[in-house]
């Protein structure tokens, strides 16, 4: 009977020790992951910080050329039309009775709503 008992001690023991464990590696997991997207969000911060760098008032600022200008004007005109058809097809896409796939289905019905 005492052999039993401690056996099963054991085994709630046993139990319990693998379940911390368990916990344990999942947290030291979950602080690996925050760690690259901390690190990841960094690289991105900081590439993000050298396209948008603007000089600083030690360094004299230089007019662009006319050339350069235009060239900067036309891709944000390309960039600006893009976004107006991508509103567009959006608009298009949630103002639709039926969705596509379900068109073919939506053309055999009557406009009764009878087949």
């Amino acid at each position: 009977m005492v052999a039993g008992w401690a056996l099963g001690c054991l085994l709630a023991v046993a139990s319990l020790a693998g379940a911390g464990h368990e916990i344990y590696h999942r947290q030291q997991l979950a602080k690996l992951a925050a760690q690259k997207a901390a690190q990841q969000a960094a690289v991105k911060r900081a590439a993000a910080g050298r396209v948008t760098a603007q000089p600083t008032s030690a360094q004299p600022e230089k007019k662009a050329p006319a050339a350069t200008v235009r060239k900067i004007g036309a891709a944000q005109e390309s960039v600006s039309s893009q976004d107006e058809d991508l509103l567009a097809a959006v608009d298009s896409d949630v103002s639709r009775q039926v969705p596509a796939a379900m068109e073919p289905l939506a053309q055999l019905m009557d406009d009764n709503g009878s087949q």
